[in-house]
C-alpha cells in the first residue's frame, strides 16, 4: 500500500513538472490572416467568389473562397506585400495591389464586385487597413528599412523595444536586462524567432540570434491582449530574412 502511494506520488509529480516545462513550449505560429467580405455595389453578399492572394516577393499563391455569408479567410501568409485577386462569374475580375501584412496580422479586406465580364478588370490601389480591427491586440511593428534608418546605437532587435509606447527596458550596471510591456512584471513576457520561443525560464533571451540586426527582417512587439497561443502579457516577436525571387 506504501509503495502504491510513492509511486502515485512520484507520477503526479513527473506530470506536473512536464506541464511546467512545456507551459511556454505551446504552439506558435508567425504566419498572418487576411479576412472581409465579397459584396456587389449593391451590398449583397457574395458566395463563391475565388481570392487569390500572391506573395510579391516569392511569386507564392493562396486562396480561399466566400462562403454562403460572402466571407472569406486566407490564413498562414508570410508577412510581406500581395496582390489580392478576387473573381466571380458575371463579375468583373477586382485586382488590390501593395496589400501589406506584418507577422501574426489579422487584416480586413472587403471587396465589392461589378457586374460585368470576367475578363474585364478593375484595378484597386491601397489594400488591407493600416489598423488591425478584427483583434483587441496593442501592436507594433517595424520592418527591416526601418529598423536600419532608426537613430538608435545598436545592432541588437531587442535595444529598439524601448521604442515602442508602453514597453519600458533597462539594463542594469551588473549586465542584467529588464523589460516590462504595459506595467507587466518582469516574468510575463515572451520572445521568439520564427515562432521558435527563446526566452528562458527565468525570462532571460537566449542565444545570439535576435542581436544581428541585418537577420531581422521584421520586429513585432504585442504589449496587450494577446491571443491564447501565447501565455504572456507581452511577446516579442523577431522575423528573420528569407529568400525571394
Amino acid at each position: 500500500m506504501t509503495t502504491g502511494r510513492v509511486l502515485a506520488g512520484r507520477i503526479a509529480s513527473t506530470l506536473m513538472i512536464l506541464v511546467i516545462l512545456t507551459s511556454r513550449a505551446a504552439s506558435q505560429t508567425t504566419f498572418a490572416t487576411l479576412t472581409g467580405a465579397i459584396t456587389d455595389s449593391s451590398g449583397s453578399v457574395l458566395p463563391g467568389a475565388t481570392i487569390e492572394a500572391v506573395h510579391t516577393a516569392t511569386n507564392y499563391r493562396y486562396t480561399g473562397v466566400s462562403n454562403e455569408a460572402g466571407v472569406y479567410t486566407i490564413a498562414q501568409l508570410r508577412e510581406g506585400e500581395y496582390v489580392v485577386r478576387a473573381r466571380l462569374s458575371g463579375f468583373k475580375e477586382v485586382v488590390v495591389e501593395h496589400v501589406q501584412v506584418a507577422a501574426r496580422d489579422i487584416r480586413r479586406l472587403d471587396i465589392s464586385l461589378d457586374i460585368g465580364s470576367v475578363e474585364e478588370t478593375v484595378e484597386v490601389v491601397g489594400g488591407a487597413g493600416l489598423i488591425e480591427t478584427e483583434t483587441a491586440r496593442i501592436t507594433d511593428t517595424k520592418d527591416a528599412d526601418l529598423l536600419k534608418k532608426l537613430p538608435l546605437n545598436t545592432r541588437s532587435a531587442i535595444g529598439f523595444l524601448a521604442q515602442t509606447a508602453g514597453v519600458y527596458s533597462h539594463t542594469g550596471t551588473t549586465g542584467t536586462f529588464t523589460i516590462r510591456y504595459g506595467g507587466s512584471r518582469t516574468n510575463q513576457e515572451n520572445a521568439a524567432i520564427d515562432g521558435i520561443t527563446i526566452t528562458a525560464h527565468d525570462s532571460s533571451v537566449l542565444g545570439p540570434m535576435a542581436s544581428y540586426l541585418e537577420s531581422v527582417e521584421e520586429l513585432r512587439v504585442d504589449i496587450g491582449n494577446n491571443t491564447a497561443e501565447f501565455g504572456s502579457v507581452g511577446q516579442m516577436t523577431v522575423i528573420s530574412k528569407s529568400g525571394g525571387n
